[in-house]
């Protein structure tokens, strides 16, 4: 109960600063999430701060990408971006991306919000630069997750590949009637994930060097 009172608190400072009934319907749904119930209620309310937060930050770099958003389909598309190898790249262009392996948030396609921050992103096996991917992608209804995703937050002090997720939570994503995941596992920025190509409307690619 003291996290939601504290949401609400914080949902209504956040309407007095901009985020007025015109936004999309995510921040409303932040209340309706179970990804930030915990026996404590301290975690609780610190997680639902984090995905306001996030939720602040993804409305104001969408702005800026010229999002748009449709409120009868629920088609919210975004400018993100993914980088990878030439080879993969020009692959990625022809048949469409493939999910990778592992991850915080499972074998999903991960994207960054800006191509920047990509460079500070390509951590994981499957991870490799040169070539940017900008696509524009219908994240849909969008699932907050806390920066550890659907890994448990031990792995911050392993190696990601033993112990990253592996699970491809398309379906369980599916269930929950979510299109996307949005998270921040670094301080480089958010990251959007996505277990659906389909989702990506179209793209283009060019050489990116770090």
């Amino acid at each position: 109960m003291f996290a939601v009172l504290l949401l609400l608190q914080a949902l209504h400072s956040a309407s007095s600063v901009g985020l007025d009934s015109s936004s999309p319907p995510q921040a409303e749904a932040l209340l309706q999430d179970d990804e930030c119930q915990s026996p404590s209620s301290s975690e609780s309310a610190q997680c639902a701060l984090n995905a306001l937060q996030i939720e602040r930050t993804a409305s104001e770099e969408a702005g800026t990408q010229e999002a748009e958003y449709n409120s009868t389909s629920q088609r919210w598309v975004l400018t993100l971006y993914h980088q990878t190898s030439h080879s993969a790249g020009k692959s990625i262009l022809k048949h469409g991306f493939r999910a990778g392996h592992v991850g915080w948030c499972g074998a999903g396609i991960y994207f960054a919000m800006s191509a920047a921050a990509t460079s500070q992103k390509i951590k994981g096996p499957d991870s490799h630069g040169g070539y940017m991917i900008e696509a524009k992608v219908d994240v849909g209804r969008v699932k907050h997750m806390p920066w550890h995703c659907t890994t448990s937050p031990s792995c911050n002090h392993h190696p990601f590949a033993k112990c990253q997720d592996r699970t491809n939570r398309g379906s369980w994503l599916h269930r929950q009637g979510y299109d996307s995941i949005n998270f921040q596992p670094d301080p480089y920025g958010q990251e959007y994930v996505i277990f659906d190509k389909s989702r990506v409307v179209s793209m283009r690619g060019y050489s990116y060097h770090r």
